[in-house]
């Protein structure tokens, strides 16, 4: 199988007073393509950091991280947004949507920063992206007016705007109730059976009904590996 992620003795090391962090230590992993992987571990073990690393949010500080074909640190930050606006579609915990800007809206921006949807084209492309994910009756209202699950599902259909392979996820559910999380990561599931590789960061328990491979962090190392076989 084709990877989408490899990642090879990656060390990231945060400068403080004292004699630093080390968020990640030595760590390697390789997702295969239309691979769906849960990170997890305790707060502090390295998990945002990671996504932050594979999403070119951040760079390590010392190691390689290739990511849908690309070695991220050979890449200027110009070519990296470029790079990142049409591979990788991020969903944070607390949404991110603007508040000024309708649903709709909020999904038409990801296109206009990236360019890859023909103008013409990308009103209709937001309204068929939340009829796919649940609330398209929503498309025309402001964030706020929205539930928490409803904002999550606005912030997954702007993260599919620009049709990238791969989806980043940093506790997508954290602020959600048990129902609307259950809901939030079925629909990560269909998302999967489309093809779309997807990494998702959370503390969810019951995460391995849903997903088909878990990746568990301790102190910047991988300590268990358990689902499907990695791409060789």
């Amino acid at each position: 199988m084709k990877k989408s992620i490899s990642v090879s003795d990656v060390v990231k090391d945060y400068p403080t007073a004292g004699e630093g962090f080390l968020a990640l230590d030595g760590l390697s992993l390789e997702i295969a393509e239309g691979q769906f992987v849960a990170i997890v571990g305790r707060s502090g073990s390295g998990k945002t950091t990671l996504l932050n690393l594979l999403a070119g949010i951040d760079r390590p500080t010392s190691g390689t991280v290739r990511v849908e074909g690309a070695d991220l640190a050979s890449l200027a930050e110009t070519e990296l947004a470029a790079w990142r606006g049409r591979n990788v579609g991020l969903v944070f915990q607390f949404f991110q949507l603007l508040p000024t800007l309708t649903v709709v809206e909020n999904v038409m921006l990801a296109m206009d920063f990236v360019g890859k949807v023909p103008t013409g084209e990308r009103r209709g492309r937001a309204r068929e992206l939340l009829e796919r994910v649940g609330i398209g009756d929503q498309a025309g209202k402001l964030p706020a007016t929205l539930s928490g699950g409803q904002q999550q599902r606005a912030a997954i259909a702007r993260a599919l705007a620009n049709d990238p392979p791969l989806l980043l996820a940093d506790e997508p559910t954290g602020n959600l109730d048990s129902a609307t999380a259950d809901a939030v990561l079925a629909l990560f599931g269909e998302l999967n059976d489309e093809g779309r590789t997807i990494v998702v960061v959370t503390h969810e328990r019951d995460i391995r009904s849903v997903v088909g491979r878990e990746i568990r962090l301790v102190d910047g190392k991988v300590v268990a590996d358990t689902g499907a076989g990695v791409a060789s």
